[in-house]
């Protein structure tokens, strides 16, 4: 029988190995060869930007998610691969990137409870806005709307670890209400899992990265 509890983590530099490992074999099973799998290990930036994990009863990390601050222009343009555009969205921003999560631990609201804490430290550390890359046949494009993300469209292909056929979406969740709703959501949709969360992170705590 599953364990219902996960602790939920920062993800070390000693588990960089196991952090790629794990998402190009998550980013692969659900899209296939269309994976550039070399650009989803550890890399520069994951030295430079933290990244929240999810972690089973034997210590498996079975989710993640990256947070990345783009104080400028040309790091929006760097993580995010759409140029800047002041009326997209009012800088610093943190963005959030690399989400994954094992197939075997779908519906568990591990996903759900990253996302929840990366928007409650991003609001703790003073940024208004949080931002992602949404893929047009992202099946989760209802969530982000109904956390409250505004949604347009990028003029070009996304060039990433996962090339697009067609323009990507950007999602802004802009504002310190509309954050601090999308968290209570998220919240309340993990709490439905009936999963039980060991957090181990304090929002309110600095670390070096954010």
């Amino acid at each position: 029988m599953l364990s219902n509890t996960f602790v939920i983590d920062w993800i070390t530099e000693e588990r960089k190995e196991e952090l790629s490992s794990f998402r190009r074999r998550i980013f692969r099973e659900y899209y296939g060869q269309r994976v550039d799998a070399d650009r989803l290990g550890w890399n520069h930036n994951d030295d430079k930007f933290p990244s929240l994990g999810a972690f089973s009863a034997n210590g498996d990390l079975v989710s993640c998610l990256r947070l990345a601050p783009l104080p400028t222009p040309e790091e929006f343009l760097r993580i995010l691969l759409k140029p800047y555009d002041v009326k997209d969205v009012e800088l610093p921003v943190v963005a959030f990137g690399r989400a994954a999560t094992d197939r075997a631990f779908i519906g568990r609201g591990l996903l759900s409870m990253l996302r929840k804490l990366a928007i409650e430290i991003t609001a703790h550390r003073g940024f208004s806005a949080v931002v992602c890359s949404i893929a047009q046949d992202d099946p989760r494009r209802p969530l982000f709307e109904a956390m409250g993300y505004e949604i347009s469209s990028y003029t070009a292909n996304w060039s990433g670890f996962l090339p697009t056929e067609e323009p990507p979406l950007l999602g802004v969740l802009r504002g310190k209400e509309k954050m601090a709703y999308a968290a209570r959501y998220l919240a309340e949709k993990a709490g439905k899992s009936g999963t039980l969360f060991d957090v181990r992170i304090d929002i309110e705590k600095r670390t070096l990265r954010i």
